[in-house]
């Protein structure tokens, strides 16, 4: 895969989406469906087909604090790379359909794919940018 990716922030190519897609398991989620919880820890990546999700955190005083909504393209779960507890909840905001790729798949993935692995790179420099902002 020689082809630039969309820059940060921006949904993937379909054909980008179908291929690291195609290493997953396609699940559809109804509405209010956590896909992710803070604190727990994970071992996917959620690619988000269709729908939208919301992805928030808890701050000291146990407050919803809404980080961002993703749809179409993107994904969310990336950090799970590290093995460590997630940093950050995700709910659906209306009936999605997710494919989910566990750790392994998307280590090969990567590796198979280093153009995606600098667009992966760019997603999370962007993302932690924000999250200093906010």
């Amino acid at each position: 895969m020689s082809e630039t990716l969309e820059t940060p922030g921006s949904p993937l190519r379909d054909d980008v989406l179908r291929h690291i897609a195609a290493s997953g398991v396609v699940r559809a989620f109804a509405k209010n469906t956590v896909l992710i919880s803070e604190g727990d820890v994970g071992d996917a990546l959620y690619i988000i087909l269709s729908g939208r999700v919301k992805v928030y955190a808890s701050n000291a005083a146990g407050r919803e604090v809404v980080i961002n909504f993703h749809g179409p393209g993107e994904y969310v779960g990336e950090m799970s790379l590290d093995g460590q507890p997630r940093s950050a909840s995700v709910i659906t905001t209306e009936p999605s359909t997710c494919a989910i790729v566990n750790r392994a798949q998307f280590r090969d993935f990567l590796a198979q794919n280093p153009d995606f692995a600098q667009h992966l790179i760019q997603i999370l420099i962007r993302r932690c940018r924000s999250a200093t902002e906010t």
